[in-house]
């Protein structure tokens, strides 16, 4: 009967021993698709204040940009970011 048991003990440490390296996988596997295809922060180009002459300022609530748009800047946006003539 001991051996039974003995047994019986390694086959299901080694059923867990799988069930948890399985379990540390999916979540490496799911953290790194999230990682990878969680979008990244907007931020403000620099090429529009040369196309511009315009400080960030202008178009943001933050005067380094990145931030909430002013309502110049809800209006270059909406035009395509073009000045309008």
């Amino acid at each position: 009967m001991a051996r039974f048991e003995i047994q019986m003990r390694t086959t299901l440490i080694g059923v867990l021993t799988v069930w948890v390296t399985f379990a540390v996988g999916a979540v490496i596997l799911v953290g790194g698709a999230i990682v990878a295809i969680a979008p990244g922060p907007a931020q403000a180009l620099p090429t529009y204040t040369q196309q511009t002459n315009l400080p960030c300022s202008r178009c943001h609530t933050n005067p380094g940009g990145g931030a909430d748009l002013t309502d110049f800047g809800k209006e270059f946006q909406a035009n395509g970011d073009k000045l309008k003539n």
